[in-house]
C-alpha cells in the first residue's frame, strides 16, 4: 500500500510539473479586406468586455503576438472595432503549436477566415465546411425568398409565413447538428464548443434548442 501511494504521489506531482510548464505559441498573421487597427486576444471563458491584452495590426495588414500559456484551452481573437460597435465574431483558436498562422476577413466573410497549424482548430473547420454542405444551399434559397416578399411589402401573407418557417427550421437543425458534433468529441475542443453554443442560445432573440436537450 505504501509502495503504490509513493507512485500514486509521483505520477501526481509529475503532472502538476508538466500542467505548470509555461509552453509558447507564436500567432502570426494577416488582415484582408478590412482596415482594422488592433485585436482583442482573450481566453475564451472570459468576459467579451476584457481588453488587457491587445494586439497590433500594421499598415500592411500583418499582426504578430507571443502566446505563453501554462495549460491548454480554448482563445479568441476579436476585432476590436467590431467589440465597440456592439457586434462581433470572435475568432475561435488553440495554441496546440508552436506557430498558428491567421487568415482574416470582414464580418460578413467570416467563413473564409483561416487558423492553419492548430490541430484541434482544424475540427471547427470541419464543423464549417459540413454545415455548408448541409445547410447552405438551403438557407440561400429561402432568404432570397424572404428578401423578395420583403422588397414588395408581402411581409403579412401566409407564404411569408411558410419563408419564415422554412428559415427557422433550417436555423434549427444547423443547431443540433453543432450540438451533436460537440457531444461527439470528448476533449477540449468539444468543451470550447458548448460554451460557444450556450453563448449563442444566451444571445439569440429567438431560443432553438430545449433546455432539457442542452442539459
Amino acid at each position: 500500500m505504501k509502495k503504490f501511494a509513493v507512485i500514486f504521489l509521483s505520477c501526481l506531482l509529475f503532472t502538476n510539473c508538466s500542467f505548470n510548464k509555461e509552453k509558447t505559441c507564436y500567432l502570426t498573421g494577416k488582415v484582408i479586406g478590412r482596415n482594422s487597427k488592433v485585436l482583442i486576444l482573450k481566453k475564451q471563458t472570459e468576459d467579451s468586455e476584457t481588453r488587457d491584452i491587445k494586439i497590433q495590426i500594421d499598415s500592411a495588414g500583418n499582426f504578430g503576438y507571443e502566446l505563453n500559456t501554462a495549460f491548454m484551452e480554448a482563445y479568441e481573437l476579436i476585432f476590436e472595432d467590431e467589440l465597440e460597435r456592439g457586434l462581433w465574431k470572435p475568432i475561435l483558436f488553440f495554441p496546440d503549436n508552436d506557430t498558428i498562422k491567421f487568415t482574416l476577413y470582414p464580418m460578413k466573410m467570416a467563413d473564409s477566415n483561416k487558423v492553419v497549424g492548430s490541430k484541434l482548430s482544424l475540427k471547427e473547420n470541419l464543423l464549417i465546411q459540413k454545415i455548408k454542405e448541409k445547410y447552405y444551399d438551403s438557407y440561400i434559397f429561402w432568404s432570397q425568398k424572404k428578401d423578395s416578399l420583403e422588397a414588395i411589402n408581402e411581409t403579412n401573407s401566409d407564404y411569408y409565413e411558410v419563408v419564415s418557417s422554412k428559415i427557422d427550421s433550417i436555423y434549427k437543425e444547423g443547431a443540433l447538428f453543432e450540438l451533436q458534433y460537440a457531444g461527439n468529441e470528448a476533449n477540449v475542443y468539444g468543451y470550447s464548443k458548448f460554451i460557444s453554443i450556450l453563448r449563442t442560445e444566451k444571445d439569440r432573440r429567438k431560443r432553438l434548442l430545449p433546455i432539457d436537450t442542452l442539459k
